[in-house]
């Protein structure tokens, strides 16, 4: 549709063109890890550092998997007045992923 206009072209990606631009990149494992500890703090609960890794290695490597999972974690602690330690993650996790 715009092909035939070249002055439209040219103003429209002049106007995109313009302001910051970000290049987003896929979290590493680091970034994974650091996203499980913060939604945990962001959450109330306190997570082991030992027990994102885990999650991180054991689990999906998608970060909204993971953040499912945080989130039946959450509810699991509450229910068992559990922290969320690598061996109550372990439990709660082992057998589902």
């Amino acid at each position: 549709m715009l092909d035939g206009h070249p002055r439209i072209q040219a103003d429209l990606r002049s106007r995109l063109a313009w302001g910051e631009s970000y290049a987003l990149q896929p979290l590493d494992d680091a970034g994974r890890e650091a996203l499980l500890l913060k939604q945990a703090q962001q959450r109330g609960l306190q997570m082991q550092p030992q027990a994102a890794a885990w999650m991180v290695t054991h689990c999906s490597r998608d970060p909204r998997r993971l953040l499912e999972l945080l989130a039946r974690l959450d509810e699991a602690s509450l229910a068992s007045r559990r922290p969320l330690t690598l061996p109550f993650v372990r439990e709660q996790l082992g057998a589902a992923e």
